[in-house]
């Protein structure tokens, strides 16, 4: 058992710095979603209010944030374990 290199990511690495823009810009939208939603749901007065066109679309757009990951993996190449 020889003194094998054993590569390790450092914090300068760029891996960490897409990671980290990733998870910022999806940290921005995300807070969207949730603001723009819960403004909407502040101003109900009624449960026709409930099911207005912006009310749907907030909804709808919650509803695919949450889904976009099932979406990516699904669609995504896998990836070829020999090449690691």
């Amino acid at each position: 058992m020889g003194n094998a290199a054993i590569p390790t990511m450092t914090t300068n690495s760029s891996w960490i710095k897409l990671i980290s823009a990733a998870l910022f810009i999806s940290g921005l939208a995300a807070f969207y979603i949730f603001a723009n939603l819960g403004q909407s749901l502040g101003r109900i007065e009624s449960l026709q209010q409930l099911i207005s066109l912006e009310m749907l679309l907030a909804f709808g757009l919650l509803g695919l944030f949450a889904l976009l990951p099932v979406a990516i993996k699904k669609f995504r190449k896998p990836v070829n374990e020999d090449n690691q």
